[in-house]
């Protein structure tokens, strides 16, 4: 607030807002050099965008569209693409921002692993190295595995299941 009140002390950026999407401006703006001041209603992280953001999603919302054929396949392909090279960015960027999430996708059969679950989480991620392959951007994330059900519950022993 002193910073702030100092009228001899010039910003290049002054950010409203220090949810995510301001801390990441002003990270960005903070390392090429700029003069930066983060200012917030409340406190830092306390409003909507903490709670929406998906600064670093790898929008299998938009692969999900383009498969089911929900709209425009082609515009969802071309967000899916632009959302994968963000992320990528990110990774690169601000590695320390960023945490893996693995998601757990129960299946209900066989069938619908082998022939639904499986084959979409596996083409969702060679569109995803396709994209990473073209950008100039060196890390990754890693892609779908299977797991066993017995696997399962020695991990999360305190997990009832809900079936079987």
């Amino acid at each position: 607030m002193k910073r702030l009140k100092d009228s001899s002390i010039e910003f290049d950026l002054l950010i409203v807002g220090g949810g995510a999407n301001g801390a990441g401006v002003v990270l960005d703006a903070a390392s090429r050099g700029l003069n930066c001041a983060v200012i917030d209603a409340f406190d830092f992280a306390s409003g909507t965008s903490c709670k929406s953001t998906k600064m670093a999603h790898g929008g299998i919302r938009y692969f999900q569209q383009m498969c089911m054929l929900q709209g425009d396949p082609i515009e969802s392909y071309h967000l899916l693409k632009d959302t994968l090279n963000e992320r990528n960015y990110f990774l690169q960027a601000a590695p320390y921002l960023i945490k893996e999430l693995h998601l757990l996708i129960p299946s209900p059969s066989l069938f619908w692993t082998a022939f639904w679950y499986w084959p979409g989480a596996f083409g969702y991620h060679l569109i995803y190295l396709r994209q990473l392959m073209s950008s100039k951007y060196q890390t990754s994330v890693s892609g779908p595995t299977l797991v066993r059900k017995k696997v399962l519950r020695e991990t999360y022993p305190d997990v009832k299941p809900l079936h079987g």
